[in-house]
């Protein structure tokens, strides 16, 4: 409801600082919700360009915070919805701990 009432009343300047203000305060499930919501894409080429935002943040945190949704939460929400067990989603940090050991097992074996 606000996003349509913000659109109609105030131009994109006017919104720009509460918009940056959001996007630096917001968890990343909260952002990367918002990007699964608007897609991947249109967030891209429509909104960050509307917002002014550098394409390198895209490349330096919010992937992140999209990927980390997509991977991580909205399987959850889709098992809910599906009344189906949710499926067994690894840990982030597990997977860090994995790729660490298997290269401590390759470079065990070839140094």
């Amino acid at each position: 409801m606000g996003l349509p009432l913000s659109l109609a009343y105030f131009t994109p300047e006017e919104m720009a600082v509460k918009v940056q203000e959001v996007l630096a305060k917001s968890a990343k499930s909260d952002l990367g919700a918002f990007i699964y919501c608007m897609g991947e894409r249109k967030f891209r080429e429509k909104f960050m360009i509307q917002e002014k935002i550098p394409s390198f943040v895209w490349w330096i945190s919010l992937r992140f915070k999209y990927r980390y949704y997509a991977d991580e939460i909205a399987p959850l929400i889709e098992a809910l919805k599906c009344g189906t067990p949710p499926p067994f989603i690894w840990p982030t940090w597990s997977k860090a701990f994995i790729w660490v050991a298997f290269v401590g097992v390759l470079y065990k074996i070839f140094a």
